[in-house]
């Protein structure tokens, strides 16, 4: 706790953010080649809530487009472009406050940069996916 502390306040900041789990794992890692996998974990945990709304949102697009719910009634579709924008800020926002904080390295901001290249383009491909439900 004290050192998410430390950092929120070497960073100008009353309050921890999520932004500052990102060094914890130099206090997780034993081994020198352990730090690697354990940097990438702590990447991905950061990003979870992210992940798990695209496959939720990938699920209930993939029954959408099994039944043409759209095509039936589009007031009761779900809104797929607004919230892939909305993730697809979620992360550029995240992302951008973890390469702005004092203790992300280099290498730091290219595990970033690699997890979230393949996330982008999950993003994509959901949103080809949503043009599906409006084929006739």
């Amino acid at each position: 706790v004290r050192l998410l502390r430390t950092s929120a306040f070497m960073q100008d900041r009353e309050e921890v953010d999520i932004c500052d789990l990102l060094p914890i794992y130099h206090c997780l890692w034993q081994e020198p080649e352990e730090r690697d996998a354990i940097r990438n974990i702590v990447i991905r945990a950061l990003f979870s809530p992210f992940a798990d709304k695209l496959v939720e949102m990938k699920n209930a697009l993939a029954e959408d487009i099994k039944y043409h719910r759209v095509r039936r009634n589009p007031e009761d579709g779900r809104d797929y472009e607004g919230e892939i924008e909305t993730l697809s800020d979620g992360l550029s926002s995240l992302e951008k406050q973890l390469g702005e904080n004092l203790f992300a390295s280099a290498d730091d901001k290219a595990e970033i940069s690699a997890y979230l290249r393949d996330f982008y383009k999950e993003l994509a491909f959901t949103r080809q996916d949503t043009m599906k439900l409006y084929e006739v």
